[in-house]
């Protein structure tokens, strides 16, 4: 029985995810919303390097080029390993946000499944934190 249940909320994770990235790829604005979501977000760390090096991605995302994108993700990827050495799930969880939405602006759609993935368990764990 527990099988069972466990398999079901996989699925149901799968299906969440993939209607998240489908609803972001049909709507044509993923790039303006992205952009304009980060105008809004607020640096917890600040003058650290995992910000230094997000913002850096954020200047090569903007130039919304696919050399810029792929700039951003290596960008990102390091920051996503420094927030986590820094303990800093919020942060980690805004940096895989801007990351999960490049992969699917650049088609790469196993890569941002994995990566939705992942930050719904991040986001499930920081919820159950708050709790």
């Amino acid at each position: 029985m527990i099988h069972k249940v466990r398999t079901k909320d996989q699925f149901s994770r799968l299906l969440f995810v993939i209607l998240i990235l489908g609803s972001f790829l049909t709507s044509g604005i993923v790039v303006p919303a992205i952009a304009q979501e980060w105008q809004s977000v607020q640096i917890l760390n600040s003058n650290s390097e995992a910000e230094n090096i997000f913002n850096q991605g954020m200047k090569r995302y903007r130039e919304g080029t696919v050399t810029g994108f792929r700039s951003a993700i290596q960008q990102w990827e390091e920051a996503l390993r420094l927030w986590r050495v820094a303990n800093n799930p919020q942060q980690e969880a805004v940096t895989r946000n801007f990351l999960c939405s490049v992969y699917g602006t650049l088609g790469e759609y196993p890569q941002a499944i994995n990566c939705y993935n992942q930050l719904l368990i991040l986001t499930e764990t920081l919820q159950d934190q708050q709790t």
